[in-house]
């Protein structure tokens, strides 16, 4: 009869509904879940990321350390000088330690100073440099303070 046509189109009709539904919340948490999962790939990147500029900080902290010993030997200081002299250089350097260019971008106010700084870098040649590459290239133009 046509009752029990209508009944059975309308529980397909019923049916097909529950079944959209169904892909629609398992699409849905599929994609939560994929959205969670680069969530903590990104968070995971970063981490690693932090870590390794953490690690290379730290390599250019040791580099600069050892740069700055190597001048302070080779440097000889004006008589009466003041603790708190400091001269800042930027300081282009190829990668083998070469100096190419050494500038004075902030005068100690001690002229005398300033140029036995800037001989002293001269005299350190070659500065020690990184075996790194990438590395190395932070040193390819250096700010360095030098302090007596």
């Amino acid at each position: 009869t046509k009752q029990n046509e209508k009944a059975k189109q309308q529980e397909l009709e019923t049916q097909h509904a529950q079944a959209l539904q169904l892909d629609s919340e398992r699409q849905r948490a599929a994609e939560e879940k994929t959205a969670r999962e680069n969530e903590h790939i990104q968070q995971l990147k970063a981490k690693m990321r932090a870590e390794m500029d953490a690690a290379t900080q730290g390599e250019v902290a040791k580099f600069k350390d050892l740069i700055s010993d190597k001048i302070k030997r080779n440097k000889i200081n004006p008589p009466d000088l003041a603790e708190n002299t400091e001269a800042i250089f930027l300081i282009t350097v190829l990668q083998g330690g070469t100096v190419v260019k050494v500038k004075l971008e902030k005068s100690s106010g001690n002229a005398a100073y300033d140029d036995a700084a800037e001989r002293a870098i001269h005299k350190a040649e070659p500065l020690p440099m990184p075996q790194n590459p990438a590395l190395a290239r932070v040193f390819r133009e250096l700010r360095l303070s030098v302090k007596p």
